[in-house]
């Protein structure tokens, strides 16, 4: 997907499954016509309205690709193909997909591509102003008509602090360049980005404030490309790697940090409108795990460990816990309306490792009284239903 410490995160214990109601329904398995042997289709994945788009960037020995389905059939409507000759590494590392737009991204110094969906054709590798590509893209998120991409080894504030990008996904334009007011060498600015109505949020999970790798992220106006807040633990240490995932709503900023708890993480919620720490979700037993986060008005929703963890975001109550076998569900996370996708590139669907992702639908859960929980941190609790869900990429 995009993390630089994926591997680490990779390593976390499979989670054991909860007596929760399974109002989750699993729909369809997505893998490619042309899967074969270390693909890693599943590494990163988002979906808007009826189409996903899935990234396998090692396929083709590390040249990458990546696949557009029909979320109401599971079909490959399409393999996205690169024809500019430019060439790339990694291609699918990143994705991001809006109503009629695409982009992918490519890690190791590849390019970042946006394609028509309804033509299904490339339309241009983007660039910045200076005619500079933009590359080795390691997050991207899309909100109607506005994409960011996160470059962490761009050159923002400082050399290789990093940045990330504001583009008109309809001309295919930059807009503005997002860098820290206070960016370091290193610090990966742009590791993860998501982006909600006039706000953005951009994490450095390797920002050095509260000790080295302590991590950090910054909240922007994306109508004039200023810097507007910065986010960091009240309880932030050394190696919290917090900014290992970040997610935006109308209300609530998010901000993972896979450091943490014995490195079973911690997902950090902000009220957007004063930049406060309100509350943090984290496991006591073990049960489960946060990597990649998403977030709606009510509803926060976290995987890692081999499991998707849903939860009431205003009481902490656990909604449901999601679970399926391969080798690491949950890698990749994203949401549209009531569908659900999450990949898996470590699943052995016809041969090693070729990956896959799978899709649910989250519209069955229900309402029970809600039993709220002690401020302060929000830990595993009984069923809640789920509000209306707003669309946010993760993978």
């Amino acid at each position: 997907m995009r993390h630089y410490i994926t591997f680490f995160a990779a390593m976390a214990v499979g989670l054991a499954a909860n007596a929760l109601p399974a109002a989750t329904v699993e729909t369809f398995t997505l893998t490619a016509e042309d899967g074969a042997e270390g693909d890693l289709l599943g590494q990163a994945v988002d979906v808007y309205g009826t189409t996903a788009i899935v990234g396998a960037a090692a396929d083709d020995g590390g040249t990458g690709s990546a696949y557009l389905f029909d979320t109401e059939t599971g079909q490959q409507i399409t393999k996205l193909a690169i024809d500019d000759g430019l060439g790339s590494t990694y291609y699918g590392a990143a994705v991001a997909i809006s109503e009629t737009r695409a982009i992918v991204g490519s890690s190791n110094g590849g390019l970042t591509y946006l394609f028509d969906t309804s033509t299904l054709q490339q339309i241009t590798a983007l660039t910045e102003t200076n005619g500079s590509y933009i590359s080795s893209a390691q997050s991207i998120d899309i909100y109607k008509n506005i994409a960011i991409i996160g470059t962490p080894l761009a050159s923002g504030t400082s050399s290789q602090s990093g940045a990330a990008y504001l583009f008109d996904v309809t001309t295919g334009e930059q807009i503005s360049k997002l860098t820290a007011d206070d960016g370091a060498y290193f610090d990966l600015f742009g590791g993860s980005v998501a982006i909600s109505g006039d706000l953005a949020i951009v994490s450095a999970q390797a920002d050095d404030d509260n000790g080295s790798n302590s991590g950090s992220a910054y909240i922007f106006d994306i109508t004039t490309g200023q810097q507007i807040t910065k986010l960091t633990a009240d309880d932030g240490a050394a190696n919290d790697y917090f900014g290992t995932d970040v997610a935006i709503s109308d209300g609530y900023a998010v901000v993972s940090a896979y450091g943490t708890n014995g490195n079973m993480g911690t997902a950090y919620i902000f009220d957007i409108e004063t930049g406060e720490q309100i509350t943090k979700f984290s496991t006591t037993d073990g049960s489960y795990s946060v990597r990649d986060v998403i977030v709606t008005d009510t509803t926060l929703i976290v995987s890692g460990g081999n499991s998707v963890n849903l939860f009431d975001i205003a009481t902490g109550e656990h909604l449901e816990k999601i679970t399926h076998s391969g080798g690491y569900f949950g890698y990749s996370i994203a949401l549209s309306g009531t569908t659900l996708i999450v990949g898996d590139p470590y699943t052995d669907y016809g041969t090693n490792n070729s990956g896959s992702a799978y899709i649910y639908d989250i519209s069955n859960l229900t309402t029970v009284a809600p039993v709220p929980l002690p401020a302060g941190t929000w830990l595993l609790g009984s069923a809640l239903g789920l509000g209306a869900l707003a669309r946010r990429r993760r993978g």
